[in-house]
């Protein structure tokens, strides 16, 4: 096989068959990882002075991803934490080479070796019980939109979901008989079944019936 052929076949397939067929991960997620690979191919064709087509296995090692973070800190303005995210998503695709491709395991071995960088953990802002119930006031619940958003924003609150975790629901995750409970499918496909005050479970209920 063509060489370059053979680079861009891997990429189908990590894509196509492993990230979502083996590893189950969210839409999102694998969005992400095309966008950082996107970004690295095309760097690591201009750091090779050759087109993206001409690219081939053996132009993507350990000095062309560290001299592509430098890149992407210093005229992309990434921050660390986008930095780390950029590298997980290349050691990710490393990390599926190895098996595909044994000969060159020690090359991907480098890569998936680069650490991440040290970053502080953001401070978590949240809303007091006051400021959360004032939002709530806020809402018309005379009309059909405000008795729509009132339902999501009380299920949020009770909840904890993510804005993707609640948009994936489906009815048939809802328990609303006591004890009410739903079942939320989180970041790979992590399922967990949360609680459910009796308030929301009867906001939902009618607005499952409405």
């Amino acid at each position: 096989m063509n060489p370059s052929k053979e680079l861009f076949c891997h990429v189908q397939h990590f894509f196509h068959d492993y990230l979502r067929r083996d590893r189950g991960l969210s839409p999102n997620t694998i969005l992400a990882y095309r966008d950082a690979l996107k970004l690295f191919l095309l760097f690591a064709a201009a750091f090779r002075h050759k087109s993206v087509s001409r690219l081939v296995l053996e132009d993507l090692d350990a000095d062309t991803v560290l001299a592509f973070l430098k890149e992407i800190e210093r005229t992309r303005k990434n921050s660390a934490v986008t930095r780390n995210l950029r590298l997980a998503a290349l050691k990710a695709f490393f990390s599926y080479l190895i098996p595909q491709d044994t000969l060159r395991a020690g090359q991907y071995q480098k890569i998936i070796s680069i650490p991440l960088k040290r970053t502080s953990p953001p401070l978590m802002g949240y809303l007091e019980v006051k400021e959360v119930q004032n939002i709530l006031d806020s809402i018309d619940r005379k009309t059909s939109s405000g008795q729509r958003d009132y339902a999501l924003l009380k299920f949020l609150y009770n909840t904890g979901a993510r804005v993707q975790e609640t948009c994936d629901l489906s009815v048939s995750a809802f328990q609303l008989q006591e004890p009410s409970w739903v079942i939320i499918t989180g970041k790979g496909r992590k399922i967990r079944q949360v609680p459910l005050w009796p308030e929301t479970a009867s906001l939902l209920k009618v607005y499952f019936t409405n």
